[in-house]
This record gives C-alpha cells, sequence and structure tokens, in this order.
C-alpha cells in the first residue's frame, strides 16, 4: 500500500538491549544501543533485544493504533521476526501533529539463518511508516575499538 501524506511517521528506529520506562515521568532510558549483531557462528539466534521507534505525524489523534516490527530478509522477503504492540491514547487526550510518542517494542530473540543486512521495517496499522537496516557479521576475532 502507497504511503499518504496524513500517515504516521517513523522518525527514528533504535536498537537496544533494554528499555525503561520510568515510572512517574514516562522518560524511557534506553540502554545498550546497537547498531548490528556479530555474531559467532550461523545461523545466529539473536539475544533479546528491543527495537524502538518514534512515531508521529499525527494528523487526528487517534483512539488506539498498532505498532509493528518486523525484520526480514531483503533478498528474499522472509520474515525472520516480527512483535506488535497495542497503544490506546488516554480519553479526551490531543495529541499534536508533531508529537512523538516512543513505542520500545521487545523481541524475544530472532534467528538469523546468514550473515548481511536485514530490513527492519515499522508498520503503523498495517501501512509503513519506516525502515532501516541491521547488519548481521560473522566475528572470527575480538576487534578493538581504536578512537
Amino acid at each position: 500500500m502507497e504511503r499518504m501524506d496524513d500517515d504516521f511517521l517513523a522518525s527514528s528506529i533504535l536498537l537496544s538491549d533494554m528499555a525503561v520506562r520510568e515510572e512517574g515521568t514516562g522518560k524511557l532510558s534506553i540502554i545498550g544501543s546497537f547498531q548490528g549483531f556479530n555474531a559467532a557462528s550461523l545461523p545466529f539466534v539473536s539475544p533479546r533485544f528491543f527495537v524502538v521507534v518514534a512515531i508521529t505525524n499525527f494528523v487526528k489523534t487517534p483512539k488506539a493504533f498498532d505498532v509493528t516490527a518486523r525484520i526480514e530478509d531483503p533478498r528474499t522477503g522472509h520474515v525472520v521476526g516480527s512483535v506488535s504492540a497495542h497503544l490506546q491514547i488516554k480519553e479526551g487526550a490531543i495529541v499534536p501533529r508533531n508529537a512523538y510518542i516512543e513505542v520500545p517494542v521487545p523481541f524475544p530473540q530472532v534467528m538469523f539463518p546468514s550473515g548481511g543486512e536485514y530490513k527492519v521495517e515499522i508498520l503503523v496499522n498495517n501501512i509503513s511508516a519506516g525502515a532501516r537496516y541491521v547488519a548481521v557479521n560473522t566475528q572470527t576475532t575480538n576487534p578493538q575499538l581504536s578512537v
């Protein structure tokens, strides 16, 4: 389905080891953000991780909406992982168009059959809101980070 100007947007898509919403303030703490996986061998089963999405472009304040994070092999279209979240907006709340709602979507594990680039696509109400790529690299030695 083609994206329209009044559809939701995923303005950011982050990967992290953990995401915690603070009681009271509602602030989201993103712990251990990363850009890709280093696999000792393939196929690779990932540890638990989060896809944290910032949703924006609220043309109308919805009563509720669904967010799905789907990870697929762009070479084949095979979906290796998919997790959804359902969000309710408080009765009477007004969400400004340019507001951001951060949605942490937990993945228990994902089995990546091979190395390479995988597409992380975000669907809001089953319409694509954005995407990014994550690499699965094979690691034969311990890389040293130099600054």
